[in-house]
């Protein structure tokens, strides 16, 4: 069993959603998010892009990209990962769970380069987001 390890969390906006041609029955849409955080205990500015496809009622998969650098601009990574999500009966949010592979040669995160990470995302109807990661490997 691996150890985990809380690395990072943080909150935003979606910045915009552009809906795709559907996948046959499938919708399908692309969202971008901006926001703040932290990642390894150093401050971080966070752009994702997240494109999902609907696979059942209330239900989403997907993968996204993120960049992530330091507020002063010095050092960046970059996360690759997928994911799933759903929307509750009635609920004004919706949550994600993913895991993604975490790649920086920047001296303040080359201790993370090839780190896994599982992550949660919370996005409220009114495109506030929040998420915690944290080290899965």
């Amino acid at each position: 069993m691996s150890q985990e390890t809380a690395i990072g969390e943080g909150s935003g906006q979606i910045s915009g959603t552009t809906v795709l041609p559907p996948n046959g029955a499938h919708s399908r849409f692309r969202s971008n998010y901006q926001g703040t955080g932290t990642l390894a205990g150093h401050q971080v500015q966070v752009l994702i892009t997240y494109e999902a496809e609907s696979v059942g009622p209330d239900a989403f998969a997907g993968t996204s990209d993120a960049l992530i650098t330091t507020t002063d601009g010095s050092d960046s990574a970059l996360w690759r990962g997928a994911g799933a999500g759903f929307r509750a009966a009635g609920a004004t949010q919706v949550v994600w769970r993913g895991y993604a592979a975490l790649e920086s040669q920047s001296p303040r995160f080359a201790d993370l380069n090839g780190a896994l990470l599982d992550v949660v995302v919370k996005v409220d109807d009114d495109g506030k987001v929040s998420y915690q990661a944290t080290k899965w490997r």
